[in-house]
């Protein structure tokens, strides 16, 4: 009987020593999912070879400074709006930094359309910007 019971604290203190694979509602608070549209008026149309760039940026920043997280989309045969989403590991985010989302239209490795920066709280872990409208740089 003795050795029935050491078996069972044995077994029991083995078990909740292994450690539990994460669970989804985990694995979505270690991530912030950032989601909206670009809109622009493609008349006349894009050069070809245009992409749309979002990033994550945060404030205040160095010049050259990379983004915290991006997306790069090819405009080719796509419309208005355009639709984005892309996550980003929360440990590449300063606690209580500020962040804001950019959106621009590249061609030739230079901003063709371009839009005001869109500032977000990154608490939550998804934001939706809903639509940034792009106008043409001059």
């Amino acid at each position: 009987m003795l050795r029935v019971s050491l078996s069972v604290i044995l077994l029991a203190s083995w078990t909740a020593a292994i450690p539990l694979a994460p669970s989804s509602a985990d694995d979505q608070n270690q991530k912030l999912t950032i989601k909206g549209s670009l809109t622009y008026d493609a008349s006349p149309t894009l050069p070809s070879g245009s992409r749309a760039v979002i990033e994550l940026r945060h404030l205040p920043a160095l010049p050259n400074a990379p983004a915290v997280a991006d997306q790069q989309i090819d405009l080719e045969g796509k419309q208005s709006p355009v639709k984005f989403e892309f996550t980003v590991e929360r440990f590449k985010l300063v606690v209580g930094g500020t962040y804001l989302v950019r959106g621009a239209i590249v061609s030739e490795k230079r901003a063709i359309w371009t839009a005001d920066d869109v500032k977000i709280d990154v608490t939550p872990s998804s934001v939706d910007v809903k639509e940034i409208a792009l106008r043409p740089v001059k």
